[in-house]
């Protein structure tokens, strides 16, 4: 009996690339096949699979986690948001495809489960800058065979986590199915169909011609006939007048689709089955090798962290005696910046290390590398980083010692998409390298020299990437050792410092750091001390900075240090980065310690395992933050131990809330569960109360976007009016409105974000925050005899889903973010949160270009200066 013959129901989960047109035709052409099938489809226009997941009751058409327990469904057809990239970053794709999956497996344990690749935008190419979309830069076509590696890993890791006898997660190839009906067209070969662009009804929603195509290619997937021979017309009726195709074009879409998904089905299971055997190793973390008893680590030496030198004379005469530190690098003298902080009561969340990194902390830029890519003939990419270590072709600081036969060579990329900008980076560059090998610098680079062991390029910022490409290697004396480094800036690398003077001459002054993204705190994987990020790890960009590193940086910037425990960390990794601190911090400067960030977000792998941990633990449901209290207890008193009589003056252990879930604190400072072991309550393991300063009244919210979007077209109406009055024309008019369009909408919104006057609601505001919500919390902490800190805080004004891929409102959320009014609401945040503590204000993050995630940095890039980082950096004038 044939697969097909037992299918009762189809289900896609999608956005508007499955629309409400192709479910039906798949249907009605799987009928033409002769399989009477019911095709259904839970579509949420824009939406990431997480989004789906969470918000499946608002589905058009259908509500997959309704359908699904019902057990009725023999095939699940998933497809993701774009761009693909940010996804997989951000939203965990492979972890959503494993919750639809596993809630279809559980009712039905042989139903089929497959992704549906798509594609991104057909204005992709050279010079183009499309928000939010690294690869935009890419041709259409290009990108096709350069993406296809993306899905087939999102498709291997959703495999390496089903369950023992489920069916394999397969891939429907549409991506690769439109390039070669592009090609095809382009050839001539689809008589009547001149242009690729026929195909699209505007840059990336396919045409009603399309959408008879594309049917044709999930029906071969899905039933595995082939689709040739059938009629043109698959339903009743043509979708459209525009959508009618001839006999002939039909014969040429039913061949292309039959020989895309024959040809990718005839070696898509070995292939899907090694990646997702790579995936589960990727998913483990990497054991050092077991050596004996006496030759396990179990400290960190810090011997090579140069100490500060000393401000004053009475500061050095006052150190305590210890042996000569090494000779701190010479410093760098900083370019012509606006001033630096000023501000003693601020700390700052530094953001995370990569190779879009706009802040540029280091002065070597590869310590902010991609992790390797090896490309398979004709195509970017195919080996990920993890098939590269897995297979014994890289050492352990990441370097690669030789090259796998099937690839062509193997890439890195620098200097990713920074905003044109950001002109602090911009200059000549020196790379250089040890060992035997072909090396290629390409992308944004220009080379002006190449020699053996180092090539001299010229970068300005913009759309692209520095790539570093190995198309060969000495075996016997692999390249490695390389360093990128900025011409005016090699003589102090060589001399052995380590930041850019670019980058620390806008934050020194600064009263602490936070070292959060630095550590890669969210989603932790690491555990064990001997997997720990080292100092000559190729890219501080993979597994985070080393503690050593973090230390230097402390020392450097004579700032304390705000340190966070990856959540999986063993009993030695704490006491072993607790010893590092404790000997190489500089004296006089305090440390925090938090365990992991927000166990209580389920954003975030931390609160799922916590909650996995607990209901093992207590056989408890909504237990997850009383175990995130009992480990965290564990790590404070680790780090207690280890400080000794010393902890009392300089070691600060803090434990974390969510700030706007009033209550939920009494089950993590007290968690009876806990205290039911006989153990003691959390909070006096603890020395600090940490809570955020964030406000946002909802501005970016699905409930406030018709508003918001008001505000916007009343503000376009009031600068033209405006400029009318003043009789404006031609580009001096243009210009006005570019620089006023936004004026109205921004009083507005800084009203609405201080009390919410304007709506009537006063949720997420400053003041119910300054007055309601963080008075709260000090009675809290005073309660339990811990100080009151600030983790994180700032504007949170970011677009939710619905205003998320709305161009304008992302601008003008840039806009307000940065605004005058943005800086007077700091001031008074600033003064409020004063009342309160003598403890910093922790502003989230230092540097950060703004997208539509969210505009996070104080600064937008190192030349920047805007009125909410004066507020910042100066302090409120009250306070």
């Amino acid at each position: 009996m044939s697969f097909l013959a037992l299918l009762t129901d189809i289900l896609y989960v999608g956005h508007s690339l499955v629309g409400p047109s192709l479910p039906p035709l798949v249907e009605a052409g799987l009928a033409r096949q002769g399989q009477e099938v019911a095709v259904s489809a839970q579509v949420i226009n824009g939406a990431p699979l997480k989004y789906a997941w969470d918000n499946s009751a608002e589905g058009e058409r259908g509500d997959a986690r309704a359908i699904l327990p019902k057990g009725e469904t023999t095939t699940l057809i998933l497809t993701e948001a774009i761009p693909l990239a940010n996804q997989i970053e951000w939203n965990d794709s492979a972890g959503y495809v494993a919750k639809f999956a596993g809630l279809a497996w559980e009712s039905r344990p042989d139903t089929q489960v497959y992704i549906y690749e798509t594609w991104h935008s057909t204005k992709s190419g050279p010079g183009v800058e499309i928000p939010d979309d690294a690869g935009s830069g890419v041709p259409w076509r290009e990108r096709l065979t350069a993406d296809l590696p993306k899905w087939e890993a999102l498709t291997a890791k959703a495999n390496a986590m089903r369950p023992d006898g489920a069916p394999l997660v397969r891939l429907i190839p549409a991506g690769q199915a439109m390039g070669r009906l592009a090609d095809a067209i382009a050839a001539g070969e689809v008589p009547g169909i001149t242009s690729r662009d026929a195909l699209f009804d505007e840059d990336i929603h396919p045409s009603d011609q399309a959408l008879t195509f594309l049917a044709l290619v999930h029906m071969a997937a899905i039933s595995g006939k082939d689709v040739q021979g059938l009629p043109a017309k698959l339903s009743r009726h043509w979708l459209s007048r525009g959508g009618v195709i001839t006999d002939a074009q039909a014969a040429a879409f039913q061949k292309i689709a039959w020989d895309t998904v024959s040809a990718y089905r005839a070696t898509d299971t070995a292939r899907i089955t090694d990646l997702a055997a790579a995936a589960r190793v990727a998913d483990v973390a990497v054991a050092a090798p077991v050596a004996p008893p006496e030759q396990l680590e179990t400290t960190i030496d810090v011997s090579s962290i140069a100490a500060p030198v000393p401000e004053t004379a009475t500061e050095a005469a006052e150190s305590p005696a210890a042996a000569p530190a090494p000779v701190a690098a010479p410093a760098i003298p900083a370019a012509d910046l606006p001033r630096a902080i000023t501000n003693p009561r601020l700390a700052l969340g530094l953001a995370g290390v990569h190779d879009w990194s706009v802040q540029q902390p280091f002065l070597d830029v590869m310590k902010t590398a991609r992790p390797w890519v090896g490309h398979l003939p004709d195509q970017w990419g195919g080996m990920e980083y993890e098939d590269l270590r897995s297979g014994g072709y890289l050492n352990p600081q990441g370097w690669p010692v030789r090259l796998p036969p099937e690839v062509t060579g193997i890439s890195t990329l620098i200097l990713t998409d920074l905003p044109e900008t950001a002109a602090k980076v911009s200059g000549r560059y020196v790379l250089r390298y040890a060992g035997q090998g072909a090396l290629s610098v390409e992308g944004r680079a220009t080379v002006v020299e190449a020699a053996p062991g180092r090539v001299v390029f010229d970068y300005t910022p913009g759309p692209g990437a520095v790539t570093l490409t190995i198309k060969a290697i000495d075996p016997t004396n692999p390249i490695h050792a390389i360093s990128v480094v900025r011409e005016d800036h090699l003589a102090a690398f060589d001399a052995g410092a380590l930041f850019n003077p670019d980058w620390l001459g806008r934050i020194r002054g600064v009263r602490g750091v936070r070292f959060m993204d630095w550590m890669a705190t969210n989603n932790a994987t690491l555990s064990k001390l001997a997997d720990r990020p080292k100092p000559d790890d190729f890219s501080y960009g993979i597994a985070g900075v080393p503690i050593e590193i973090m230390i230097a940086l402390a020392n450097e910037m004579r700032a304390d240090a705000w340190f966070t425990l990856p959540h999986l960390a063993e009993d030695a990794l704490v006491r072993a980065y607790a010893e590092a601190v404790r000997d190489a911090l500089a004296p006089g400067l305090q440390v925090q310690v938090e365990y992991s960030n927000e166990v209580w977000n389920w954003q975030f792998g931390q609160a799922a395992w916590a909650d996995e941990q607990c209901r093992a633990r207590w056989n408890a449901t909504d237990c997850w933050v009383q175990f995130y209290a009992l480990r965290a207890a564990e790590v404070a008193d680790i780090w207690a131990e280890v400080f000794g009589a010393a902890g009392r003056d300089r070691l600060t252990r803090v434990i974390a809330t969510q700030t706007g879930w009033i209550g939920l604190e009494d089950q993590i400072l007290n968690a009876p569960l806990v205290v039911a072991e006989g153990r003691k309550p959390p909070h006096e393991s603890f020395d600090a109360y940490a809570v955020t300063g964030y406000f946002a009244a909802g501005l970016g919210s699905d409930e406030k976007a018709g508003i918001v979007r008001n505000w916007l077209a009343d503000s376009r109406k009031f600068a033209q009016a405006q400029a009318d009055q003043q009789g404006l024309e031609g580009e001096a008019r243009t210009a006005y409105l570019a620089a006023h369009r936004f004026d109205l909408a921004t009083d507005r919104a800084a009203t609405e974000l201080e009390n919410g006057f304007v709506t009537g609601q006063s949720a997420d505001t400053l003041v119910n925050l300054l007055t309601a919500v963080l008075p709260h919390h000090a009675k809290v902490a005073k309660a339990h005899g811990l100080d009151l800190v600030m983790y994180e805080g700032g504007t949170h004004v970011v677009g939710g889903a619905a205003l998320l891929d709305d161009d304008e409102v992302t601008a003008f959320f840039h806009h307000l973010n940065y605004s005058p009014q943005m800086g007077e609401l700091y001031d008074r945040l600033l003064e409020g949160w004063a009342a309160l503590t003598p403890a910093p204000f922790n502003a989230f993050v230092d540097v950060y270009a703004p997208n539509k995630w969210g505009s996070w940095g104080g600064l937008r890039d190192l030349g920047d200066d805007n009125p909410r980082w004066q507020a910042l950096a100066h302090g409120c004038r009250a306070c």
